[in-house]
C-alpha cells in the first residue's frame, strides 16, 4: 500500500481500515518495536 495512501487514512480515519492497512500498520509497529529494542539492549 504506498505510503501517501496509508498516511492519508490516519488523518482521516472514518472508515474501517481494510486487511491491507492493518498488515501495514502491523509491519510498522514491530520494525519500530524491533528498532526500540536494539536500541534499549546496547
Amino acid at each position: 500500500m504506498p505510503e501517501k495512501e496509508m498516511n492519508s487514512y490516519r488523518l482521516t480515519s472514518m472508515e474501517e481500515p481494510t486487511d491491507q492497512m492493518l498488515a501495514t500498520l502491523m509491519k510498522e509497529v514491530v520494525e519500530e518495536a524491533k528498532k526500540k529494542l536494539v536500541y534499549f539492549l546496547e
